[in-house]
């Protein structure tokens, strides 16, 4: 198992820098009006935000990582329901770790299934 060790605080910056970065992703598709902030969307919007933000920061991270068994769920369910204090939205307390494993189950299945297409190719 690979423990990654990184503080709830620096998890958290990168959550909410990259959901900067996606909410004005967001608003340059038109997605949301030109006028709308990110600390007044509502809270199922924010989650949205959050979720995609996740994957994003877990694309970025080396595949080996993704390979094996780690507790990158437990370091974005905290993250997540860090939001709560951010975005004064009591309802991330409540984001479960099943819902962080969904998300990283999720992209385990993509990275397993490259890995053995690339062993397939190979061969």
């Amino acid at each position: 198992m690979i423990e990654l060790k990184i503080t709830n605080s620096a998890a958290l910056l990168l959550l909410t820098e990259r959901m900067k970065v996606e909410f004005e992703k967001r608003k340059a598709s038109n997605f949301y009006d030109k006028f709308v902030d990110l600390e007044t969307l509502q809270y199922k919007d924010l989650l949205d935000i959050a979720e995609a933000s996740a994957v994003d920061l877990i694309c970025l991270l080396p595949a080996d990582i993704l390979l094996e068994r780690n507790n990158l769920d437990e370091i974005i369910a905290r993250a997540i329901r860090s939001l709560s204090g951010i975005y004064n939205k009591e309802e991330f307390n409540i984001y479960s770790l099943e819902q962080a494993r969904s998300i990283v189950r999720k992209l385990e299945v993509v990275f397993d299934k490259f890995i053995k297409d690339a062993h397939y190719n190979y061969n």
